[in-house]
């Protein structure tokens, strides 16, 4: 599976953008199984990839369940309460579009890794366009 800055970008905010992130917030994610034509399967995997490394990476604090039947998963059940202090800082960051840009042009693996570097180099940047200005 590829990572995809954008479409973590987009669970981001459509964690902080909820408002029942104070509380907390279950998101059901069908699995294949759960649809027999395999429709979903490439969005089912995105989107459960993204959430672990969201998870693991510590910028969201939230848990992912499988629902099993026989067996087999028919869908992950994501309970999330909101972003951590991480999860903001990174979104801050990817939502200058000017900034965003210029980050994701220079960068040349997007990676796990990287992901923690997104704050640091959107200060860099901007430090560097105000001086130049």
């Amino acid at each position: 599976m590829k990572l995809d800055y954008d479409f973590l970008k987009s669970i981001l905010k459509e964690i902080r953008d909820n408002p029942s992130a104070n509380g907390y917030h279950v998101t059901r994610i069908p699995s294949p199984a759960g649809h027999p034509d395999g429709s979903i399967w490439d969005d089912f995997d995105k989107k459960v990839y993204h959430y672990k490394i969201l998870r693991d990476g510590g910028y969201v604090y939230c848990d992912i369940n499988e629902i099993k039947l026989r067996g087999e998963v028919m869908a992950n059940e994501i309970v999330y309460q909101g972003l951590t202090e991480l999860g903001h800082n990174l979104l801050e960051a990817m939502e200058n579009d000017t900034v965003w840009n210029h980050i994701k042009d220079g960068v040349k693996e997007q990676s796990v890794a990287m992901l923690k570097q997104i704050p640091a180099l959107a200060v860099t940047f901007l430090k560097s366009y105000i001086q130049n200005k």
